[in-house]
């Protein structure tokens, strides 16, 4: 669906979006805005919008199935931390960590790019690296983007297209 404060859905513009002249890959960083935004207070998004395990896991399949549709290689990055975003709670790290589980350790897409493995910190894994954190605890850095292109480009380039 499309909410008027978020913009269109993942699944509105997948295939639009990867239909770019030229793409032969798509790397896909999706699922923590379904992660954090259900909140109970905002009318948008009801915590009935909370999506299970399953149905993340559900919406990344379907994606791998489209992208193979369209001839595409499929790249899945795990999610990021995001303890201290004003949102977070216990069960939605659960949530994140089971997410990124599946990620990691499935077999039906090419690749996968572990975001979450680098940008974390070392004491406290549900955190981001306070130099990769832009400060909101939930969007990277300049130095934090930088560290993920980096990451993408081993995992599809320097690693013959291995997980990173």
């Amino acid at each position: 669906p499309i909410y008027r404060a978020y913009g269109a859905s993942g699944p509105v513009r997948f295939v639009q979006e990867c239909t770019t002249a030229g793409a032969d890959t798509v790397v896909i960083l999706h699922g923590i805005n379904d992660i954090i935004h259900p909140d109970g207070i905002n009318p948008v998004r009801p915590m009935s919008d909370l999506p299970t395990k399953e149905e993340l896991i559900d919406g990344f399949r379907q994606y791998i199935a489209w992208a193979r549709e369209l001839g595409l290689r499929v790249y899945l990055c795990t999610i990021l931390p995001i303890e201290g975003w004003r949102t977070y709670l216990p069960f939605r790290e659960e949530l994140r960590c089971a997410v990124n589980d599946w990620i990691r350790t499935q077999t039906e897409a090419d690749g996968v790019v572990d975001f979450d493995l680098v940008m974390r910190r070392e004491d406290n894994p549900s955190a981001m690296q306070e130099q990769y954190d832009s400060g909101d605890h939930l969007h990277p850095s300049a130095k934090g983007n930088q560290i993920m292109s980096d990451c993408v480009y081993e995992a599809l380039f320097q690693n013959g297209g291995q997980n990173l």
